[in-house]
């Protein structure tokens, strides 16, 4: 059954990786995609594939903070999982690489899978606040793009704003159900399995209920996300392309969004698109949009992709242990 559903993500996802790249490249030029490439300046892959690198470094800081309720440990500890996990997303479909890393860092922290699963879980919700903010900001801030725009950022950041809240309110009142409920004849078995599970999800965010933990988490989170922005927008000037910086972070937003869509592994397809897309509204020709989208994803591709097996190697696993990783995880062996 799962070797199926591994498949029929598979297949979904190649379809969505063609109907995306069909669109991205719907009216374009080759030859002025191929001259866009050629007019590249490879000296700023360095810069680019540098503030890469401290993404990852920062995920790993993160993800170290939200973790410290469960087991203390360091960055240079888990960013080792951190890259293997997302080289493993390159890879596998449906997230796998995801569910490896919970494997390894539960292996190494000697910790229970479901709370650092819920540390994912975790770092979804900062990292759609994060990428929420920058949104708002940029749309409000920005001179360059039309006035509807401006509301679409209010909205951004009035989400950010009920997301946290709803977190703050998950956080604070989980435990204080469970108190009522361990009251004799409150809840039947079922009931207590539930407040079981959801006890197991506190202790996955107890990080967000300490304020010095919290604020390492919203900075670390800010952080990532804006070297990521500053990232992709070294990509677009890389190729030629007169933008602000602004464009960076559209295009991130849409990334986000388009990667949490079924995709193929390496997400191909799904970037060419939210690049396209991203930098509409700046006026950049699809030609010159499609290069940029190249220029960034195959030195990071392959840079993931080198240091990810890299280090799984130095863990003494190999691409079909992570796998089986990932497959533990999710039956909880």
């Amino acid at each position: 059954m799962a070797r199926i559903w591994r498949r029929s993500a598979l297949v979904i996802g190649v379809a969505v990786a063609v109907l995306f790249l069909w669109l991205a490249l719907r009216g374009t030029d080759p030859a002025l995609i191929a001259a866009a490439l050629r007019q590249s300046n490879p000296a700023f892959l360095v810069p680019m594939l540098g503030v890469l690198g401290l993404y990852f470094w920062l995920r790993a800081m993160r993800w170290a903070i939200l973790l410290h309720p469960v087991r203390a440990t360091q960055t240079a500890t888990v960013f080792p999982a951190t890259v293997i996990g997302y080289m493993g997303n390159l890879i596998f479909p449906a997230y796998i690489g995801e569910l490896g890393r919970v494997y390894l860092a539960s292996r190494q922290l000697e910790a229970r899978y479901a709370p650092v699963l819920v540390t994912l879980a975790v770092e979804r919700v900062f990292d759609f606040l994060s990428v929420l903010f920058f949104v708002g900001a940029v749309l409000i801030l920005e001179p360059n793009v039309p006035n509807e725009l401006h509301a679409v950022g209010y909205v951004a950041l009035g989400g950010a704003g009920l997301l946290s809240v709803a977190l703050i309110l998950f956080q604070r009142l989980t435990p204080l159900l469970g108190h009522i409920a361990r009251r004799p004849g409150a809840v039947g078995r079922i009931g207590a399995r539930v407040l079981e599970q959801a006890e197991i999800s506190v202790s996955g965010i107890a990080a967000v209920s300490r304020p010095d933990l919290l604020i390492g988490i919203v900075v670390t989170s800010l952080l990532q996300w804006a070297a990521m922005g500053i990232c992709l927008y070294v990509a677009i000037v890389g190729v030629g392309i007169d933008a602000s910086i602004s464009a960076g972070f559209i295009v991130l937003a849409l990334t986000v969004a388009g990667m949490t869509l079924p995709s193929s592994p390496g997400f191909f397809g799904t970037i060419q698109l939210c690049f396209s897309l991203g930098l509409v509204p700046f006026g950049v020709a699809p030609e010159k949009a499609f290069a940029a989208s190249v220029f960034y994803h195959l030195p990071a591709y392959l840079a993931v992709m080198a240091a990810g097996l890299f280090l799984l190697k130095r863990a003494g696993q190999n691409l079909r242990d992570l796998q089986q990783d990932a497959q533990a995880v999710r039956r909880g062996d």
